[in-house]
């Protein structure tokens, strides 16, 4: 029995298992070496069980609802959807519902140790993420890119129907994905819900492979493989047509890059063995990639590293990876050792992090490597459903280019102004989504929060040293920028107020109204100095008392005259000086 909160792990072994009277078939096998679990699902929510990560055998995992193991119903079974032939399942939970759980060996010749694991899926993102679509689970995943966090986008009110590529629209919020199996395009938040399907009028989809974004100007693109051609539409849903390929070849076409920077849509052949580009604006030019030595073998994913001016293709025939010079020539077949993915269809290049990343679409693995060639590792997907992956791309958090100015400053009461900072980019072409969708506004005083201050100005009301940060947030996470800081200074503007004498001691108290904190000191000719600490704006008293001959004369006349000077020292201010005539009484 498996018990309490998720996630939940169990080892087990299969060894000396047999299979119990009447149980189904777990994925449509008769394994023979099963063992059973039983869970009850504290709350409702999705959830997958897996044995991805220490299975030593070919395994097969089914999930029941029921009492006899003979008479009970299928929630979800699975074979081989990890790496190493483990098998993953991903299922909707129902709170106090009680879920058998079955880990067998595929036909009745598998056995050994394994751990089987019960996660919650994640719905949110939790950093820089891959992201990408399910065609078998009909989902979208994603998984962190650090590893250990993955899981399923809530994509309420949209058709998932064989996906098949998809690509991000941070700024807006949205994730956008082809419907193999429907001929469509449907959309959610990249936040959660929001699915719709787009209105395609007028747009072609014959065996369509790979998925492209001009987010600027608002169009879909992707390859047809069964009619040679290359589709678009709209994203605000005013119809779609045919691409205008130009010169170039379009043979088998099978994935697809939209390059802003340089007015080009690239797509692979996969059947002309070629990758070929024509104009992005639609008027056609364009011609086919010399790749060098490049090997061209059934190539179905294309991107574009702009910085290096390079074009990068997963070649399904012979499962590698190559690229050559976006101008031609200059070819390349790196290798990256320790990546256990194969290439087949699509790849994500993140080009300021030298990496590339890509699926196995049948292994469900993914892998990535340094663009320089090497540094291959497989990504710990997390609780992740990864169930024939395709046409991944990058979300990341959103990457400050240049902090926001600060302006103003001067005395208290003046307005200081939060320019706007810089932020990078998506990507497009590499498929790294990275834009702001929002951004907002903090202050800082004397490095402590300012209270309640979250516009871009702010009226000072004390001094100190003042800074502005701007916050950009997306799907991914939040980036801040802070801006130098300004001095402003307290106001020194004070008044001296009445006296109040002491005749039977000689001496007086002088009010002196302050407008903050700071520092007084009372300083004169023939009087003792004195000082306090104003701790807030309003009035202060300061002794005033004769000293040394002034005193002598004082008793001996009964009055005395004498000028004094004070100076106030505002926290986070200039100081200023008052003087005022004082006359003293001494009384006989």
């Amino acid at each position: 029995m498996i018990s309490g909160a998720l996630p939940q792990q169990v080892d087990g072994t299969n060894v000396d298992a047999t299979e119990e009277t009447g149980e189904p078939n777990h994925a449509g096998d008769d394994g023979q070496h099963s063992v059973w679990y039983s869970w009850t699902a504290p709350s409702s929510g999705k959830v997958i069980a897996n044995t991805c990560g220490g299975a030593t055998f070919d395994s097969t995992i089914g999930v029941y609802t029921g009492g006899a193991v003979n008479a009970l119903s299928e929630v979800g079974s699975n074979d081989d959807a990890c790496a190493n032939s483990a098998s993953s399942v991903s299922f909707d939970a129902t709170a106090g519902t009680i879920y058998k759980i079955a880990v067998d060996g595929y036909d009745n010749t598998e056995f050994g140790t394994f751990t089987l694991r019960l996660s919650p899926v994640e719905s949110s993102f939790g950093g820089d993420s891959i992201v990408w679509a399910n065609y078998s689970d009909e989902s979208i995943g994603f998984a962190s890119l650090s590893g250990a966090h993955g899981g399923v986008l809530d994509t309420t009110g949209a058709t998932l129907d064989g996906p098949w590529g998809l690509v991000l629209d941070p700024a807006r919020d949205k994730v956008w994905w082809l419907n193999y199996d429907g001929s469509s395009i449907s959309s959610a938040n990249l936040s959660g819900g929001g699915g719709q399907d787009l209105n395609t009028a007028g747009a072609t989809f014959n065996d369509p492979y790979g998925f492209a974004l001009d987010p600027v100007a608002g169009v879909l693109y992707w390859a047809n493989y069964g009619n040679s051609t290359i589709g678009y539409a709209r994203t605000d849903g005013s119809g779609g047509g045919i691409f205008n390929a130009g010169a170039g070849t379009v043979n088998g076409p099978c994935g697809v890059a939209v390059d802003p920077t340089a007015n080009r849509l690239w797509w692979a052949n996969y059947t002309g063995d070629k990758i070929s580009y024509a104009n992005l604006d639609g008027s056609g030019g364009g011609g086919d990639l010399n790749p060098g030595i490049a090997t061209v073998d059934d190539p179905c994913g294309v991107a574009v590293d702009r910085s290096a001016n390079r074009v990068w293709w997963t070649n399904a025939g012979d499962s590698s990876i190559a690229s050559a010079d976006a101008s031609g020539g200059g070819g390349a077949n790196p290798l990256f050792p320790g990546a256990s993915a194969e290439p087949d269809y699509g790849l994500a290049l993140d080009p300021p992090a030298g990496k590339i990343w890509w699926p196995d679409y049948g292994e469900n693995v993914f892998s990535s490597g340094n663009l320089a060639g090497g540094g291959g590792a497989d990504l710990d997907t997390g609780g992740a459903v990864v169930d024939y992956p395709s046409y991944p791309a990058l979300l990341e958090k959103p990457a400050g280019t240049g902090a926001p100015s600060l302006s103003g400053g001067g005395d208290v009461g003046t307005e200081l102004t939060c320019g706007t900072g810089t932020w990078a980019g998506d990507l497009v072409e590499s498929f790294l989504f990275r834009a702001p969708h929002s951004v907002a506004y903090s202050w800082t005083r004397n490095g402590q929060p300012v209270a309640g201050a979250d516009g871009k100005t702010l009226t000072t009301t004390l001094g100190g040293s003042y800074t502005c940060a701007e916050t950009a947030t997306n799907a991914a996470g939040s980036t801040a920028q802070t801006s130098a800081s300004v001095e402003v200074l307290a106001s020194n503007k004070f008044k001296l107020g009445k006296l109040k004498l002491n005749k039977k001691k000689g001496t007086a108290k002088l009010s002196v109204t302050v407008p903050g904190a700071g520092k007084l000191a009372l300083s004169g000719k023939g009087v003792k100095k004195s000082k306090k600490t104003a701790k807030k704006a309003g009035a202060v008293k300061l002794a005033v008392k004769p000293s040394g001959k002034s005193k002598k004369k004082l008793g001996k006349m009964g009055k005395l005259k004498v000028k004094v000077k004070v100076k106030f020292s505002p926290d986070d201010g200039e100081p200023n000086t008052l003087s005022k005539k004082v006359k003293l009484k001494l009384a006989g």
